[in-house]
């Protein structure tokens, strides 16, 4: 369009040099001759602007159209909506590239002022690039932890729950985002994917007009190159060319390609193979793999039938006489305890809406420069926002801190001069949301982890605030154990044995969040306070 704007332009600036050189066009007609011929030009270019203006204009339409019946939809029911990863992934790059390329279209326009201080007035709420980064991240980590099918996430059938299939842009969105990560191999999957899809569909006509097929070819190339696979680099590099002969840095490349493995073949006198790509493991999880299999519910070990699984506990608390607590033991060595119905479905309303304006970014503790000698930050293996509420937040939360006591049978005191049990921590796992495994309790000295005089985490409650329709399992890789995000229950479990040493077996995860929403409330009980309700035993157990 703007080379139509151009050709206006440059004709109206021959006809004022011909009405310079000729001031007086209206005293000869074979002037006024030169005149016509200028309109005639400006008309073509006129309605060559227009055609392109309605191109613009339809595109615009066709946008809007798809986003408010997206929008529609969300709205029917927006926890279902979002419930499904690629809904949210989608709605977040939506907001930030697609609505971006609107506003830049029409920055020209005289009414472009009032858009852009309707996208202004909500900016906060609109997601950045890094929102975009995560997003597609955490889709590309329930791929791998869930075992997903590219044509199953492209098709939108998570699980079961549908949503518009991905595009060719799409699935180079996902590629790009592993580009900037590093991560071959997921480039080399969703590159292929975007290619696949753009050579049996051929659609040119997307929102994007930014892309084209020679980006997905150019990443994929140097993303082999930068793994080392040289051959590979040089065979998309050919292929790149057949759409753009002309391109001078991509000849460069083949070129230069060629000559490292010619180079590389003499010296090793092998010739060069190409080589699959490897999934990375970004947090070092030595033991990524049985984790993930947990996760997906492949190692659980059955628990001995012999042994009680179900029962009513009191612990001789009188306020649990006529409602004694439901109690189903998850696994023995560590005991791992479900408590069902412990937390109403008013009370989890009253915490969420408490929580909600103070949650942030979840940090984990690490080796820093604080007096202690450790700090805390964010990190990849945690990916979730939280809250702490202290009792005195609202009486609910004052409820719930004495309702962990009575049925753990622990001091949960809060307040300055007692700090038995910390604040109840209020958590919301989103797209792709986990924890890897990790402990509750410090495994170092002089961790941040120990409360002031308060000594060690002996023991977590954990309140399952929100149905999670699939993954968001807690789980204990140790001993192949996990526990099943249901609402309205509590799990609890000792971190610390009876002889006061760190029980190991006690390591535990929360799985990403395969569809839906988690929310949980921690809270950490200390050893200051229970030296007697759990005394201290010389042997562990």
């Amino acid at each position: 369009m703007n080379a139509i704007v151009d050709a206006i332009a440059t004709s109206l600036l021959v006809l004022s040099l011909v009405n310079t050189a000729q001031t007086d066009v209206f005293t000869a007609i074979s002037h006024l001759e030169d005149s016509v011929r200028v309109e005639v030009e400006l008309v073509s270019a006129l309605r060559d602007y227009i055609s392109a203006e309605e191109r613009r204009l339809d595109k615009l339409r066709r946008f809007a159209d798809e986003s408010e019946e997206l929008t529609n939809k969300a709205l029917e029911n927006v926890d279902d909506f979002l419930a499904n990863p690629v809904n949210a992934f989608m709605l977040v790059k939506r907001l930030y590239i697609e609505w971006n390329e609107v506003i830049n279209s029409t920055k020209s326009l005289i009414n472009y002022g009032d858009l852009a201080i309707n996208v202004s007035k909500h900016r906060a709420n609109i997601p950045t690039e890094s929102d975009l980064q995560g997003a597609a991240q955490a889709l590309l980590r329930l791929q791998d932890v869930y075992k997903l099918r590219p044509s199953d996430i492209i098709s939108g059938n998570i699980h079961g729950f549908q949503t518009r299939p991905l595009t060719w842009q799409d699935c180079f969105d996902l590629g790009k985002a592993a580009y900037r990560k590093r991560d071959h191999y997921h480039v080399d999957i969703w590159m292929n994917e975007a290619l696949k899809k753009w050579k049996v569909n051929e659609e040119r006509s997307e929102h994007r007009s930014d892309l084209s097929i020679v980006q997905v070819l150019d990443y994929l190339a140097f993303s082999h190159y930068r793994e080392g696979n040289v051959k590979k680099a040089l065979n998309i590099s050919r292929e790149l060319l057949k759409y753009e002969p002309g391109h001078a840095r991509i000849t460069r490349n083949v070129k230069n390609f060629q000559e490292e493995i010619e180079e590389k073949e003499e010296s090793s006198r092998l010739i060069l193979k190409d080589k699959p790509s490897v999934r990375p493991n970004s947090t070092y999880l030595d033991d990524r793999d049985a984790y993930e299999a947990l996760c997906r519910g492949e190692r659980r070990k059955p628990l001995d039938s012999s042994k009680v699984k179900c029962q009513y506990v009191t612990n001789g608390n009188y306020r649990l006489l006529l409602q004694p607590a439901k109690q189903e033991i998850m696994h023995h060595n560590p005991r791992v305890v479900l408590y069902h119905d412990v937390i109403s479905d008013e009370e989890i309303n009253e915490v969420i809406k408490l929580a909600k304006p103070k949650l942030r970014r979840s940090l984990v503790v690490t080796k820093g420069s604080s007096p202690s000698g450790t700090g805390s930050s964010d990190a990849e293996y945690r990916v979730s926002s939280g809250g702490w509420l202290e009792d005195w937040d609202g009486t609910v939360i004052a409820k719930l801190t004495r309702r962990i006591s009575d049925i753990s049978g622990l001091s949960t005191l809060t307040a300055p001069e007692y700090r038995h049990a910390e604040a109840l921590q209020v958590v919301n796992y989103g797209l792709g949301g986990h924890y890897e495994p990790h402990f509750d309790h410090a495994t170092i000295e002089n961790s941040d982890v120990h409360l002031p005089g308060s000594r060690n985490r002996i023991a977590t409650w954990m309140f399952y605030m929100s149905e999670v329709k699939a993954g968001g399992y807690t789980v204990f890789p140790e001993v192949d154990a996990f526990v099943p995000p249901v609402k309205n229950a509590a799990v609890f479990w000792y971190n610390l044995k009876a002889s006061g040493e760190s029980d190991d077996l006690t390591r535990h995860a929360g799985c990403p969040v395969l569809i839906g929403s988690k929310w949980v409330a921690n809270k950490w009980i200390h050893e200051k306070g229970n030296e007697l309700r759990r005394p201290c035993d010389l042997y562990p157990d």
